[in-house]
């Protein structure tokens, strides 16, 4: 296991208001840098520290710390699975429909073309491009498909009538600077729609993945308010879908307004939910291991992604699970980054006694644990 902290790249500001004025919240010494699978030795894998930190000016969360790209996503891993997944691709396919502007489509980050193949059924006659760096896809009868950066590709900004992406914004290490090129290469009446986790919703539900070094500052609807106002654009819809995710539809406007108004900061009730979930996993670890130490049957976790990496960080015992059950094909088989767990496909649990399957899955909690209740209808879901 190798240590990588000299490769750490320094936010020394807030990612939102851009002030020095950051304050430690929480720290993870050697957290697992990628959050997918690998079939490498475990000796390879690299570990960096994860640093939680807040804006005393904005109430911004953020890593104060980030790391290379090519760490972060060494590894193809976001196939976006599952009947929930699926929902989010079918409703904001519709709401790119209603709300688009002109037939030039730019999507950023379009992964495995899922949602512009949706998006072309329903509206065949738009000419869409795809600019993703880790494509599942090399070509595309329909698509044009770009294996790069948006920044390496500015010019399709200017070129497109609307700019789209789905789960992109929050991964973004300068933000602010991303929406100045939106804002400067679009013209007015030109449309950026896109979907963003509601990480409000995830944080106050306590779910793991609200932050990691993939989400690396705290995306609420007031930071994405302020940050798209500041760059001259005005919201023309909004949706909520479940707890999951933000649809948004902003049409640019005008020039960069350099005298937006001061973002509000939620310092305090940000610290504060932050707080809470550290406190919740730390007692709930201890309760599992508990759990797990009386039962007599197998023993299972559920999802081979940042979910088990925090649970085991923080000291949930992994030596009496069998395996992690995850539906992805391209993860079973291979070993959770920054772990000894294995990956198996939740079939495996099919005609066993009562096993055990610890599940802490976020916003899939209610879709996994039906999946597998009718895997097993003896299940024991903790």
């Amino acid at each position: 296991m190798i240590n990588i902290k000299d490769k750490a790249i320094l936010r020394d500001h807030c990612v939102v208001c851009g002030k020095k004025d950051l304050e430690i919240v929480y720290e993870y010494p050697s957290f697992p840098v990628f959050i997918g699978c690998t079939s490498q030795d475990i000796e390879k894998d690299k570990f960096a520290d994860l640093k939680i930190c807040i804006s005393k000016s904005s109430g911004v969360l953020q890593l104060s710390n980030l790391l290379p790209l090519d760490l972060v996503y060494s590894e193809y891993h976001s196939e976006a699975l599952g009947g929930v997944w699926g929902n989010h691709h079918s409703e904001f396919c519709k709401f790119i429909i209603k709300n688009y502007s002109g037939s030039l489509v730019t999507e950023i980050g379009g992964s495995n073309c899922r949602l512009a193949e949706l998006c072309l059924a329903e509206k065949p006659s738009l000419k869409w491009t795809v600019v993703e760096p880790n494509s599942s896809l090399d070509k595309h009868d329909s698509i044009v498909i770009h294996s790069a950066y948006i920044e390496e590709k500015l010019d399709l900004i200017s070129s497109s009538d609307t700019i789209t992406h789905s789960h992109v914004l929050e991964h973004l290490y300068k933000p602010m600077d991303f929406m100045e090129k939106m804002s400067k290469g679009q013209n007015c009446g030109d449309r950026i729609i896109f979907s963003v986790p509601n990480l409000m919703s995830y944080l106050e539900n306590k779910f793991v993945n609200t932050l990691n070094f993939e989400h690396t500052y705290f995306l609420t609807e007031e930071v994405v308010m302020y940050m798209l106002e500041k760059y001259s654009y005005t919201l023309v819809d909004k949706i909520y879908f479940s707890n999951h995710s933000i649809f948004y539809a902003f049409e640019k406007s005008g020039k960069i307004n350099q005298k937006t108004k001061k973002m509000v900061s939620f310092y305090q009730r940000n610290k504060n939910l932050y707080f809470k979930m550290i406190s919740f996993y730390k007692n709930e670890v201890k309760r599992l291991n508990n759990i797990i130490e009386k039962h007599t049957g197998e023993v299972f976790i559920f999802g081979a992604h940042i979910f088990t990496q925090y649970l085991t960080y923080l000291g949930l015992n992994p030596s009496r699970i069998q395996s992690i059950l995850d539906n992805s094909n391209l993860k079973c088989g291979k070993r959770l980054y920054g772990n000894q767990l294995r990956v198996q496909h939740p079939s495996v649990i099919k005609g066993l006694d009562k096993p055990l399957v610890i599940v802490k899955a976020g916003q899939y909690q209610d879709e996994v644990e039906y999946q597998l209740r009718e895997i097993n209808n003896s299940v024991i879901i903790r």
